[in-house]
């Protein structure tokens, strides 16, 4: 959701570059750990009560608080303390206000976030909220206006963007939690649109459908886990007392998204009357939705839940859209005015500027687009100490569809599929543009997380989930899950161990080895086997491959090899099966492993063998370019801003080795590809609580916690991250006293 705002903001830039002579000046001022403590203002605040911050040298902070309008306040000033200029430039991409920024490239964008308005519901979400969750985002929203007050200088971003502080309301903070509610599937549609006029559209949306719906449920109706735990996505695990080490439960998670810094998430930990908690919060939003407090922990991975589909509008719908004109600013240019279509559907998402083809005209239904409550089920989920209120916290919760793992200190586990999901009469669809006259494809309503199955306490002692289908249910809670890669592997480690530890863990997070890699490269071996071509000159090459263990090490040969032959065999088999757009998309999909397992175990040999042979021949040539996976394979740890030519070395922090792959359980994202690549998209964050003790909870996030540039932690945690290492953040305050080395007493007005 929130990674795709920097791949545009990255885009963007470039147009700031060739506008802008000044950006050849541009330097990001040093900040020192305590000249960032001192910008932080502690005197005549507007508080009820004197309280205390306490910060770590990462600049993580815990606050104490005698009140929860007072706690709510100053966690608004530690989100835009630390991350204002994100929280801005999210702010603006929600609203459809990057032209007023950025110039005129960005006009088109801007016209399609309009059409598409995700904080649509936002004023009506706003008007629905029960009081105590009103006034905690409102005592937020006045924390950051008040920072916003009493800041001195503006962050670098928002200095080259032209952009002036503007008040916060509460509907903004509902507005940018949609943003992080979008729709994983919206992706696949626009990849689609261009297939379905292909002969070989319909075989090819079926198979996608059944690749879908091969994945392994997390559990069944019965509540019982099945041997495989689940698939691909964030990863997240609960472990039961059984099965722990030291007799009590604990739960793992890394979310996966997009690596730009600064990093999506922040943490933080805050005491006050109704809370105690510690964890992972998304700049802009005043809950924790990873992390735990004294009693519980929770953790959880996008479901890919089938929240939207796309109708297909004929003469007779077009004649009844309803039509808005909006104007969207623009910097160094002249304002543009755009036509906004809405259908009794939604908006009319073929009026996007980006779509070539004009011939379909389509509209979106999102159950985004409707009042749904995910703040206030947080707000009760951060305060909840059993499974009953966990549960139930989750009422009136929407989108986007979360599987939502437990632990408690009591030694109890289980999931949740969080989720409004639509009433559909049919099981699959026919395709993904609908027809809005037909019954069957209307919605007869939503059902929600207490209508349906959960899984408590299962007899396997763990559950494991990755954006895979979580269980088996009618209506269908997706379509489109990830490959099982991930599920079966870190499913099969925590059965190879009777007892699991904190260790065991850490390694599962890390872990590179993909299952189905293994199980294609023996197939093809036996098919260059069998057809008498691993001969004298391609003998290395395909030891190479004979001896790779499965795992994407950085500083292994054999990742290099699978890798190179599988693209070459990739576009050579499938521009012929279908042509170069498909083979194209299948070199990005995660699904390419299967395909390829499926396709060539029916294929005739002799047909295959030109296009063996000619995709070793090109492996074996293109694999001398690199020495490891870890040459090929990159991780590049930088700001947006590291796109611009000329000054763009001045924000990168980093170009790594990088271990795994985009099916591995420590997920680098790739394109299938035989050139040297960064990994785009990942684990970006790690979790681990030890429900043993309130103390033992651990983080790291692949980047810093600072979002200001030019301060020592903006980066400072890369090298945890790389070595596997976490930040252990206590839960006592006691403990918070001890080992913060950094306090400050924060009074109120006099």
């Amino acid at each position: 959701m929130k990674a795709k705002f920097y791949v545009i903001m990255g885009v963007i830039s470039i147009a700031v570059f060739s506008s802008c002579v000044n950006l050849l000046t541009i330097r990001p001022k040093k900040e020192h750990l305590v000249q960032r403590l001192q910008s932080f203002p502690t005197s005549h605040l507007p508080i009820k009560d004197s309280a205390l911050i306490y910060w770590d040298n990462h600049l993580i902070p815990f606050i104490d608080a005698k009140t929860d309008e007072d706690c709510a306040f100053l966690l608004g000033m530690v989100h835009a303390h630390l991350r204002l200029a994100q929280m801005t430039l999210v702010r603006r991409v929600v609203e459809g206000r990057l032209a007023e920024s950025v110039g005129p490239l960005a006009g088109d964008i801007d016209h399609a976030l309009r059409i598409v308005n995700l904080g649509a519901s936002a004023d009506s979400i706003v008007h629905s909220l029960p009081q105590e969750t009103r006034d905690w985002l409102q005592h937020f929203v006045n924390g950051i206006n008040f920072y916003q007050e009493k800041m001195g200088e503006r962050p670098l971003e928002l200095k080259l963007f032209g952009i002036d502080l503007e008040p916060w309301a509460l509907v903004d903070v509902v507005k940018v939690g949609r943003l992080a509610s979008a729709d994983v599937n919206w992706f696949n549609w626009f990849q689609w649109l261009k297939f379905r006029e292909k002969p070989y559209w319909p075989e090819i949306w079926q198979r996608f459908l059944d690749q879908g719906f091969q994945s392994v449920p997390s559990f069944q109706p019965e509540f019982n886990l099945i041997s495989s735990g689940i698939k691909s996505g964030s990863n997240a695990m609960v472990i039961a007392p059984e099965r722990s080490a030291d007799g009590h439960a604990l739960l793992a998670t890394d979310p996966h998204l997009g690596l730009q810094l600064p990093n999506i998430w922040l943490i933080a930990g805050y005491r006050c009357p109704s809370f105690h908690v510690v964890g992972l919060m998304f700049p802009g939003v005043p809950m924790v939705l990873v992390g735990r407090n004294t009693k519980i922990a929770w953790g959880g991975t996008n479901m890919r839940s089938a929240s939207s589909d796309l109708y297909e509008l004929s003469d007779e719908h077009i004649q009844q859209l309803q039509r808005r004109t909006e104007k969207i600013k623009v910097r160094w240019w002249r304002d543009k005015m755009v036509e906004i279509r809405i259908s009794p559907m939604g908006p009319v998402l073929s009026d996007i500027p980006f779509f070539k083809s004009k011939e379909k005209i389509f509209a979106m239904k999102w159950v985004g687009h409707q009042v749904t409550d995910e703040f206030t089920a947080f707000y009760r989920l951060n305060r909840a100490t059993d499974w009953n209120e966990f549960r139930q916290a989750f009422e009136n919760y929407g989108v986007s569809g979360q599987n939502f793992l437990y632990a408690d200190a009591n030694g109890h586990i289980g999931m949740v599929p969080a989720v409004k999901i639509p009433k559909r009469s049919q099981l699959l669809p026919d395709d993904f543009l609908l027809n809005p006259d037909n019954p069957r494809h209307r919605w007869g309503g939503l059902v929600g997380t207490l209508e349906l199955p959960f899984a408590l306490d299962p007899a396997q002692g763990f559950i494991v989930s990755a954006n895979n289908r979580p269980l088996i249910f009618d209506p269908p809670l997706g379509y489109f899950f990830s490959a099982n890669d991930r599920v079966v592997r870190i499913s099969e480690l925590l059965r190879q161990r009777a007892q699991i530890d904190f260790e065991a863990v850490q390694q599962i997070q890390r872990d590179v080895y993909v299952p189905s890699a293994v199980m294609l490269r023996d197939l093809l071996i036996e098919k260059m086997d069998h057809l008498g071509l691993a001969d004298e000159n391609a003998r290395d090459f395909v030891n190479q491959l004979r001896q790779w263990d499965g795992h994407y090490h950085q500083d292994s040969r054999g990742p290099v090899a699978f890798q190179v032959l599988l693209y070459h065999v990739i576009l050579g088999y499938y521009e012929q099966k279908y042509d170069r757009d498909f083979a194209d998309a299948l070199l990005s999909s995660e699904h390419a492993n299967y395909f390829l397992l499926q396709d060539l175990k029916a294929e005739d040999e002799e047909r295959f063998r030109s296009i063996l042979a000619q995709a070793l021949r090109a492996a074996i040539r293109d694999a001398k370019k690199f020495r490891t996976w870890g040459e090929m394979h990159r991780l590049n740890v930088s700001h947006i801003f590291a796109r611009l030519p000329l000054i763009g070395g001045r924000f990168r922090f980093g170009n790594f080795p990088a271990d795994g792959s985009y099916n591995s359980a420590l997920k680098t994202a790739h394109a299938i590809t035989n050139r040297r690549h960064d990994t785009f998209y990942g684990a970006n964050s790690r979790f681990i609580a030890m429900m043993r003790d309130l103390d033992d909870n651990y983080f790291v996030l692949l980047g810093g916690q600072d979002g200001w540039l030019g301060s020592d932690q903006f980066a400072d945690q890369v090298p945890l991250w790389l070595s596997g290492d976490y930040i252990k953040i206590p839960l006592r305050i006691d403990t918070v006293y001890k080992v913060f080395p950094h306090r400050f007493l924060l009074t109120p007005e006099k």
